[in-house]
């Protein structure tokens, strides 16, 4: 017997949201976190210590990252001062650290964490601890003041601080560990302590004093494992960090002079004495440092030459940085994890994109580490139910996405493994998604400038375009395609050509500079970009494509157009002009058909892209100011004036687009409003949410237990709580038992139970999300009950009920009444219920 012709319909919610209710009330928009992706690291930061560390020991898992500092949040996840970096997500410590943390070590195979904290539970201030697997113990009585180093020397533990005793124990600044209690150093040093490193059978010693045990040593000193010794006139001001390089002691800090040698802030020990090793060094302080790949990598806040970059190496004999523009401010500790380079302090962007507090050195780039966007976007656009994005970005959400990525409500998912070249736009035609930019290959597969993605697969379109491809747009059946190429499959073509799906095709003689963007305007193809003739025909930046010959928008604009939108009946255009018409239009301008019109004063920079969005019209781009007001980034016009949205954005916005009652936004940024979030962005004007999931269809059977729910794509808690009513046949469910005969729990959270389920609890379900701006409904779905599939009326028996009940769902057409499975309604149906029927079941 088939699956359909023994089973009763049964209908509960599912999936995307079809319809909304009325708003509850008029509330003001607002950007919207990203909760998904998180922070790009640790927030609120800074991050101080790092080390590596593997849980396993000989297991078959790598070592991962361990951050400390004084943060709440690591990625998604809450993480009270450390945290663990597995390669792909971040994970927690435990939540029973309250302070900061300042260094970090492993001992034994175990974790050890120094600072100024006090652990769950306890009165005072512990500032050392080990994690046991579950929660973070004290380590003895612990310190009186701070943990600002940890180390180990001869297989033991020792800490370094500005701490004075352990319980009633002196200890001046420096002890160690026997596994038992805390035992000083000899006499310890005259004060604070910050970096510990063994070297050449010895203790070394760094930080702020001028004793060590009963003899001068400034900032500096050696432990021998019975006494002190110094290290000749030491460094004239504080040593900050300390590490063992090509068999050599390197010390780093906010000194002039290290020995004899004016060393500026870095000093070489080689075991006897002071050597003149490094060449001066950048000329600001130095946080930490790091053997790396066979190389000394130190970082700080120091600036040298052309090197501003707080991470730099020597590559012979000359300092060199990491990265382009590197960190934007401190960067207080480095570590060698599985071989990799990272990287942490307080810095918020690195090489012009987000990192929060700590990033990656992949060895030619730093990249972030967590979810959201590893660098700029280019271009968005809404595709069925998801946004595709994309741009130079390789990462997005975390996965792998070369530089084309989608985003379903609740997740990205990459549409490439590698291209080797931006990615500037793409585009949905004849069911399949287009990408064009400056790429020749992606995914491995050749294709020059323009690919369409096929079952999953990247194919080239013949040979491709001879140079970049900047804009799509489909218009009368037809992909058209605009940027800065000259020819395509071998044949001349001016910057712009048409695909109709298997053959390529120029637009007239085509356009004298290039194209960046097109938009269907009063049902005809309208163009803009940098160029001064359009088919041969003088056409100043912008023009329209008749279906034979291309002419002018009037006299035009006098500056690249970059952006072209369509509002409220009238043409927008952005761009770096001044004059549209011959007429002031400051960098944004409107045709209405006939003639040009300025909007506002306009902004006091570019405007890169434009997009109408529930009723009103939006730009953004590298403008501060629009109208004279301060607007950062993106603005939008109240039909009088422009006005900002929030605080914008903290970088440049390269596109905008609307999808599912959202406004877009993507660039080169950091933060939106007062949310970190990088190189993208999502603004709502009405609040009202936005459904993204939901689980699909399920069959069980009577008497069983299913679940749905609904999944709302994250930030609308911005707007208040979000709130639940589940409903059936428009009617709301309460928890507890139904008249059915089942049980219902969840009838006011994301995910419902319907427990017990019987052949009656058939009908339409759906659930009301709502804030306190408004609501949506999702829409509904079906659920297979397995039981007698005669009893139409679903009370349990057989009779006439069920007879009525069958034929009414058989005149209407209903899918229910398909019995035989055929996909057609029809008297097949009718033989078949009548068999159940008169069989009783």
């Amino acid at each position: 017997m088939s699956r359909i012709t023994w089973a009763v319909w049964v209908w509960v919610v599912l999936v995307v949201a079809l319809s909304r209710a009325p708003a509850y009330g008029q509330c003001e928009g607002r950007w919207l976190p990203i909760s998904d992706q998180g922070f790009l690291g640790v927030y609120p930061g800074p991050a101080i210590a790092s080390v590596s560390w593997d849980p396993d020991g000989a297991g078959p898992a790598p070592p991962r990252l361990v951050i400390g500092g004084q943060f709440t949040t690591a990625g998604t996840t809450s993480a009270k001062q450390v945290a663990v970096w597995d390669g792909a997500e971040w994970h927690a410590m435990g939540m029973d650290i309250s302070g900061v943390v300042s260094a970090l070590a492993v001992h034994g195979g175990q974790l050890i964490a120094g600072g100024d904290f006090a652990l769950a539970g306890s009165t005072e201030r512990v500032h050392i601890a080990r994690w046991d697997g579950a929660a973070w113990r004290p380590i003895g009585e612990g310190f009186d003041r701070p943990v600002l180093a940890l180390g180990v020397y001869q297989g033991e533990l020792v800490a370094g601080g500005a701490f004075s005793f352990s319980g009633i124990q002196p200890i001046n600044h420096v002890a160690r560990w026997d596994g038992t209690v805390w035992h000083s150093l000899g006499e310890g040093v005259g004060g604070g302590v910050y970096t510990l490193t063994e070297f050449a059978g010895e203790l070394y010693v760094g930080g702020s004093f001028q004793t060590a045990g009963l003899l001068a040593a400034a900032n500096l000193a050696r432990w021998d494992g019975e006494q002190w010794r110094s290290l000749g006139a030491g460094a004239d001001g504080i040593v900050q960090c300390t590490a063992v390089h090509a068999g050599k002691l390197y010390i780093g800090g906010s000194f002039i002079h290290a020995g004899p040698w004016e060393t500026k802030g870095l000093g070489c020990w080689d075991g006897a004495d002071w050597v003149l090793d490094i060449d001066g060094g950048p000329n600001r302080g130095f946080y930490a440092m790091v053997d790396y790949d066979g190389e000394l990598v130190v970082s700080g806040t120091f600036t040298r030459d052309f090197v501003r970059n707080w991470a730099a190496h020597r590559v012979d004999g000359w300092w060199q940085p990491y990265g382009d523009a590197a960190f934007d401010t401190k960067c207080l500790t480095t570590c060698v994890v599985n071989g990799e380079l990272y990287a942490a302090g307080e810095f918020s962007m690195i090489d012009g994109f987000a990192a929060r507090c700590v990033a990656r050195w992949t060895g030619t780039a730093w990249k972030s580490l967590g979810n959201g966007l590893d660098s700029s976007v280019t271009s968005l656009r809404s595709a069925g139910k998801d946004v595709i994005a994309c741009g130079q970005f390789t990462t997005a959400g975390g996965q792998a996405a070369g530089r084309i990525a989608a985003w379903n409500g609740a997740q990205w998912t990459g549409l490439a493994h590698d291209a080797n070249g931006i990615v500037y736009v793409t585009e949905m035609f004849q069911g399949q998604l287009f990408a064009g930019g400056t790429f020749t290959s992606i995914d491995g597969q050749a294709a020059s400038h323009v690919a369409r993605r096929v079952a999953g697969s990247w194919q080239p379109l013949g040979t491709g375009l001879i140079g970049t491809v900047r804009a799509m747009r489909v218009a009368a059946g037809k992909l058209y395609i605009g940027g800065d190429f000259t020819s395509v499959d071998g044949v001349s073509a001016r910057r712009v050509v048409s695909w109709d799906g298997t053959s390529w095709k120029p637009l007239g003689t085509g356009m004298s500079g290039p194209v960046y963007e097109m938009e269907v305007f009063q049902d005809q193809l309208v163009a803009g970009g940098d160029f001064l003739s359009a088919g041969g025909t003088p056409a100043s930046r912008v023009a329209r494509w008749g279906g034979t010959t291309w002419s002018p928008l009037g006299s035009g604009v006098n500056g690249r157009v970059r952006a072209i939108t369509v509002h409220d009946g009238d043409l927008i255009v952005g761009g770096d002009f001044t004059l549209a018409g011959g007429q002031p239009a400051q960098r944004i301008a409107r045709w209405d058909g006939e003639a040009w019109h300025s909007i506002g004063q306009g902004m006091n920079d570019s405007v890169e892209a434009v997009a109408s969005y529930d009723g009103s019209l939006y730009a953004a781009g590298r403008f501060t100011a629009a109208d004279g007001g301060e607007t950062r980034q993106v603005a939008r016009w109240n039909g009088s004036t422009w006005e900002s949205l929030g605080s914008g954005t903290d970088g440049v916005v390269f596109d905008l687009a609307t999808h599912a009652g959202q406004l877009f936004v993507g660039g080169a940024f950091s933060a939106a409003g007062t949310f970190a979030t990088s190189n993208w962005a999502r603004w709502s004007s009405s609040g009202i949410p936005w459904i993204a999931h939901s689980t699909e269809v399920q069959t069980i059977g009577e008497g069983e237990t299913v679940s749905f729910g609904v999944v709302v794509s994250p930030g609308y808690e911005a707007f208040g709580n979000l709130r639940y009513q589940w409903r059936r046949e428009g009617v709301e469910l309460a928890d507890g038992p139904q008249p059915s005969g089942s049980w219902v729990e969840g009838a006011h959270t994301d995910t419902l139970a319907l427990l017990d389920t019987r052949l009656a609890d058939r009908g339409l379900y759906d659930c009301v999300v709502s804030t306190e701006c408004g609501s949506s409904i999702s829409a509904p779905a079906t659920l297979f009950v397995l039981g007698c599939p005669a009893d139409f009326a679903a009370d349990g028996q057989i009779d006439f009920a069920d007879y009525l009940a069958f034929l009414n769902l058989y005149d209407s057409q209903d899918p229910l009444a398909d019995l035989n499975e055929d996909g057609f309604i029809d008297f097949g149906d009718y033989l078949e219920f009548l068999n159940h029927y008169d069989a009783g079941c």
